[in-house]
């Protein structure tokens, strides 16, 4: 299994990930985007959950295309 170290910022407004295989769920979504922080709006088409431990998912996490 590969290990993969998260960082959880409390205070923003969408956490993201380019890994399909991280998610334990997913479904297609449309006219959704996610601004960047240089400021590139990008569309998004995926979102999901991924499961960070037993206590802990985050949900409707977008899939940015890497």
């Amino acid at each position: 299994t590969r290990n993969h170290a998260w960082v959880i910022d409390t205070g923003a407004s969408c956490h993201v990930r380019s890994d399909l295989s991280l998610f334990t769920d997913t479904q297609t979504i449309s006219n959704t985007f996610v601004t960047l922080p240089d400021g590139t709006s990008i569309s998004v088409t995926v979102a999901g959950t991924i499961k960070l431990s037993n206590t802990l998912s985050l949900k409707f996490v977008p899939n940015l295309i890497s």
